[in-house]
C-alpha cells in the first residue's frame, strides 16, 4: 500500500469529523436569536429598562422583558446590558426601542434600531461543502497515483 493510498481513509474521516462536529454545534445552537446590546454612561435616577419589538417600524410594540431590567448599582458609572431575543424567525428583520424608567416611574423611550435574525444553516452548508472539496481531493490525489 502506497503512502498516498493510506491518505484517503485519513482525509476521509477529517472530511467527517469536520461535518459532525459542525453539525453537532450548529443543531446545539440552531435557533435564531438577535442579540441587543447598549450601554450607559450613568444612571441617575434611573430604576432600570423595558425592551419593545415590533415586526414594522410603525409598530406595534410590544415589551420583551416581563420584569423591569435592574439599572446598575453604581448610578455614577452606569452599565452595559445584553439582551438575547430568542423568539425570532430567521430571514425576519425586527424594530427594537428601549426605554428607560426612573425612580419616580416617568417613561422615556430612545430611537428605534433594527435587526434581521440570522440562519446558522448557511455556516453548515459552506462548512460540509468545505469537508467534501477534501475527501473529493483525496480521492483525486489517489486516483492519479494509480
Amino acid at each position: 500500500m502506497t503512502q498516498r493510498s493510506r491518505l484517503l481513509p485519513l482525509l476521509f474521516c477529517i472530511g467527517l469529523i469536520i461535518v459532525v462536529v459542525v453539525g453537532i454545534s450548529l443543531a446545539a445552537s440552531s435557533s435564531p436569536a438577535i442579540t441587543i446590546k447598549w450601554s450607559t454612561a450613568t444612571e441617575l435616577d434611573t430604576a432600570g429598562f423595558n425592551l419593545y419589538r415590533a415586526e414594522s417600524d410603525q409598530g406595534p410594540y410590544t415589551r420583551l422583558n416581563t420584569e423591569l431590567i435592574p439599572a446598575s448599582p453604581d448610578p455614577l458609572v452606569g452599565g452595559s446590558y445584553v439582551f438575547t431575543d430568542t423568539h425570532v424567525v430567521a430571514g425576519q428583520t425586527y424594530f427594537y426601542q428601549l426605554e428607560d424608567i426612573d425612580t419616580s416611574g416617568a417613561a422615556n423611550r430612545h430611537e428605534t434600531v433594527q435587526a434581521t435574525a440570522e440562519s446558522n444553516l448557511s455556516l453548515y452548508a459552506a462548512l460540509s461543502a468545505a469537508a467534501l472539496i477534501v475527501i473529493i481531493g483525496a480521492v483525486a490525489l489517489i486516483g492519479q497515483k494509480r
